[in-house]
């Protein structure tokens, strides 16, 4: 929603109501859909209000701006759409979209279930691995790139698992994550190559230059406290039938989509009388095993 706002010019309701937000959301939705045809699919929305994070470390997203009001007004909307097109729609008081996201996605690979994460977030690419992928949206609200475990190592020359460490030096200014001051791209890439992890890297310290020896000394505590705010919760098992999808509200839908001036978006998402709450060219005959 937040990546469609930005990508899309102005656009508003009859009544006023921004709503680029919106059509970007659908749009690159329905591109997903088309593309990879899942079985079931969710989505996964930031709960109001601060997290276990913000415990850890008070000035957790300190300083960034304020949520423009004109977008602030359209996350609802999708919301309230999904909802009328039975897309069960996930919230949850205390963590991240991210750490929901995680949970399922580890929890569907456990259960043997292939997994598709649409999202732009670098934090969930430490998720990678057998049967989790994530789909990166590229410019626009069209095009997206693929990335699994192979592809990830190739990018980043050490392994999804170490995507933790790799932020805990690097910090994350977008979330004002402190990591260690003076540790760029190339130079946590190298450490990581060399030494594995946070933990390997502070044995290690001795073969380090005594410039970068010292910026890791002076930061060890901050590395640390960033890797817990980068950590997703993986952990948590989920019932993945909590994603099976509701029947629709046709009519409803329908109706919204015209007060909202969406016609095209009425035309290719609304649910199907004879499919319930199935969207075009979306089955789930071969639904995975999670769901039997």
């Amino acid at each position: 929603a937040f990546r469609a706002f930005y990508a899309l010019p102005e656009l508003t309701a009859p009544d006023g109501t921004p709503t680029n937000a919106v059509v970007g959301f659908f749009n690159m939705l329905q591109k997903a859909l088309e593309d990879r045809s899942p079985d079931i699919y969710a989505v996964v929305f930031d709960a109001p209000g601060p997290t276990f994070r913000h415990e850890v470390y008070k000035e957790y997203k300190a300083g960034r701006k304020p949520t423009p009001p004109e977008l602030k007004i359209q996350v609802p909307i999708i919301s309230e759409l999904l909802g009328l097109m039975g897309v069960p729609v996930v919230m949850r008081e205390g963590v991240e979209a991210d750490d929901v996201l995680a949970s399922f996605g580890c929890s569907a690979s456990k259960e043997g279930a292939e997994t598709l994460i649409l999202s732009s977030d670098k934090d969930i690419l430490q998720i990678l691995g057998p049967g989790i992928s994530v789909l990166r949206p590229g410019k626009g609200v069209s095009s997206f790139t693929l990335l699994d475990e192979q592809g990830f190592r190739e990018e980043f020359g050490f392994p999804p698992s170490a995507m933790t460490d790799y932020l805990a030096l690097l910090g994350d200014a977008a979330d004002n994550v402190p990591g260690v001051p003076g540790v760029g791209d190339k130079t946590a890439k190298k450490l990581l190559a060399e030494h594995g992890d946070l933990d390997g890297i502070f044995k290690g310290l001795d073969s380090l230059k005594p410039a970068l020896r010292k910026k890791l000394e002076e930061n060890k505590e901050q590395a640390y406290r960033s890797k817990e705010l980068v950590t997703l919760l993986c952990g948590k098992e989920e019932n993945l039938a909590d994603l099976a999808h509701g029947e629709g509200q046709r009519e409803e839908f329908l109706a919204r989509c015209k007060a909202l001036g969406l016609q095209k978006i009425a035309e290719k998402m609304a649910p199907g009388k004879s499919t319930g709450n199935l969207l075009p060219g979306v089955h789930v005959a071969g639904a995975p095993s999670a769901f039997h």
